[in-house]
């Protein structure tokens, strides 16, 4: 037996969930775990304090049905600007390649641009389209019994690769919270104060980075040495003391920079 049949957990899958005022009156507590596009936080917008920024350039969601091996950033430079892509793997075969771009390149223009790092591979679209990366945040996390966790609470920015944790770091200090904590009000202030300065650095970090990357275009000339210097240095996560103390002198696992 599963571990969700074990803790009673019923699975609603495909299911629109009932509004926000609906599941407040039903439940002890509602947990908004739906993304950036959070219903149950726009619902509550002026309660939570939102704030939503939407960020240049624009980027789209695309595959490659190639499996890279780790994170790898590449970089065309072409007459109309730099075209970066984010590439990653997610399965055998398969491997997720985000691009962003001033303008906006078509799936051909792009395979053409980095046919050199996908040799014989396709691009993959599943409902891909270009928009701008949406920058959420919330004054509070919580109102009453509903609280926020992950997307619907804070983003940062896809270039830092830290949506996926941030999210799993709340729900895990949501659950001590309440575990630790005698009341409700109690729990969810304990879990927003314990988390809140992680979440905001990583934010901060995804802004540094999202700015250098949309800067690219009005970056002058540099040595590939500079440029990947700069490169693992944009967002703070890394200082030039970092990789002065490195004995290798070599670049971090997984970054590659091409055609720049």
């Amino acid at each position: 037996m599963s571990t969700v049949a074990v803790l009673g957990v019923r699975l609603h899958e495909g299911a629109r969930a009932p509004d926000a005022a609906s599941l407040s009156a039903e439940y002890d507590l509602v947990v908004a775990a739906d993304g950036a596009g959070s219903t149950i936080r726009t619902a509550l917008a002026e309660r939570f304090g939102t704030t939503v920024e939407r960020t240049a350039p624009d980027y789209v969601w695309l595959g490659a049905d190639r499996s890279f091996d780790s994170l790898t950033f590449l970089v065309s430079d072409t007459p109309r600007g730099p075209v970066v892509a984010h590439v990653y793997p997610y399965e055998p075969g398969r491997s997720t390649f985000l691009v962003e771009a001033a303008f906006k390149p078509t799936v051909d223009e792009l395979s053409e641009l980095f046919a050199d790092r996908l040799p014989g591979a396709r691009l993959l679209e599943n409902q891909s389209r270009w928009s701008r990366f949406t920058q959420v945040s919330n004054a509070a996390w919580s109102h009453g019994n509903v609280v926020l966790v992950g997307d619907a609470a804070h983003t940062a920015h896809y270039s830092v690769g830290s949506g996926t944790r941030l999210a799993l770091d709340d729900a895990r200090a949501l659950a001590a919270a309440l575990r630790a904590e005698p009341s409700l009000p109690g729990a969810l202030a304990a879990y927003e104060t314990g988390r809140r300065p992680a979440v905001e650095h990583t934010q901060w970090i995804g802004r540094e980075s999202a700015d250098w990357f949309a800067g690219l275009a009005d970056a002058g000339p540099s040595s590939p040495e500079e440029f990947l210097v700069d490169l693992v240095t944009r967002g703070g996560r890394i200082s030039m003391g970092d990789l002065t103390a490195d004995a290798d002198g070599g670049a971090p696992a997984g970054t590659v920079v091409s055609g720049r």
